[in-house]
């Protein structure tokens, strides 16, 4: 292996270990100016699917509430539908309330019940709760550490087209963390993320490239 090749660890490299904590944040609070009080009618109609059990009018009910759209701004009614939603196997759901848990946005702050309804999500498909699920291993804080785990969960949201974990799995690979080392299956990843745009991806490709026509010291 060339000398140099692990010096891509200090070179940005999209790997949980080197995030703050803001990369396990829920989206951006917005500002908290009030919208009117009335419901808009498409809040309306939504809190009435919302009341009769529909998951996808409460997923939707829970987000109007965040982002203060056609109702007063509220997150804990936020949280309240996510919770609804949530319980009845929306994915979606399940993913935003474990992140509003896991910030105390709008509830109680409870990073335990957090991980159980990522588990619960990524189970289920969301590619967000796969990628915050393998950080958690990754970094080993609530969870116990397992990078077999991380790489596990890194492959189902990058099969999905999810960029960030395309360029995390692409890491791992190429550093043998959590398996055996790839470096053709990391590159590969590393090309899919840059391909969508992402700027870590696209900076470790650049600096494979530069390592690979330099010489190699030990020669």
């Amino acid at each position: 292996m060339h000398a140099g090749f692990l010096t891509l660890l200090a070179l940005g490299l999209p790997l949980a270990a080197t995030e703050s904590r803001a990369a396990l944040a829920p989206p951006a609070v917005l500002t908290l100016s009030r919208v009117p009080q009335s419901l808009s009618p498409e809040a309306v109609a939504c809190r009435k699917l919302a009341e009769a059990g529909d998951p996808d009018a409460q997923t939707r009910l829970g987000s109007m509430f965040y982002m203060g759209e056609g109702v007063v701004r509220d997150h804990a009614q936020a949280a309240h539908w996510f919770r609804k939603a949530a319980g009845r196997g929306d994915a979606r759901a399940q993913a935003i309330l474990a992140m509003l848990l896991e910030e105390g946005d709008g509830v109680a702050q409870d990073r335990t019940e957090a991980l159980h309804w990522y588990q619960e999500a990524a189970r289920g498909g969301d590619s967000d709760a796969q990628v915050r699920l393998a950080d958690h291993y990754y970094l080993g804080e609530v969870l116990g550490r397992d990078r077999a785990q991380a790489r596990v969960w890194l492959e189902k949201a990058a099969r999905a087209g999810d960029a960030g974990a395309q360029a995390k799995l692409g890491a791992m690979l190429l550093l043998g963390e959590g398996g055996p080392t790839d470096p053709e299956g990391g590159a590969l990843w590393l090309r899919k993320a840059a391909d969508q745009g992402d700027p870590q991806a696209k900076s470790c490709l650049e600096t494979l490239g530069a390592l690979k026509a330099s010489p190699d010291p030990r020669r």
